[in-house]
């Protein structure tokens, strides 16, 4: 599953790169790399989307199809995961000492 971190990272990427007409997105310019999305990866790989496909697993809430056939807010969808990305606990690291 990916992390509310990188599922923000990605709709507004395809919020600032859609080209849309009366809603539906049709295309997005410049593509989106993997490692636009998770900076962490070395892959340079491009994200596709194909209408009517099935959302991946990987985002378990939220409805792509939604999202790119203009049923959805992309707004509302960012605001939304931006309040439960606040709510998922932080990995802190300890130090190691010697």
């Amino acid at each position: 599953m990916l992390s509310c971190h990188h599922k923000i990272v990605l709709v507004k990427l395809i919020k600032e790169r859609r080209q849309h007409v009366f809603g539906p997105i049709f295309k997005i310019v410049p593509g989106i790399k993997h490692n636009e999305v998770n900076i962490e990866t070395i892959c340079t790989g491009s994200l596709y989307y194909y209408p009517i496909a099935p959302t991946p697993k990987k985002f378990s809430n939220m409805d792509l199809n939604d999202l790119f056939i203009g049923g959805g807010d992309i707004d509302d969808l960012i605001n939304r995961l931006e309040e439960e990305n606040e709510h998922v606990p932080k990995v802190v690291t300890m130090e190691h000492r010697t």
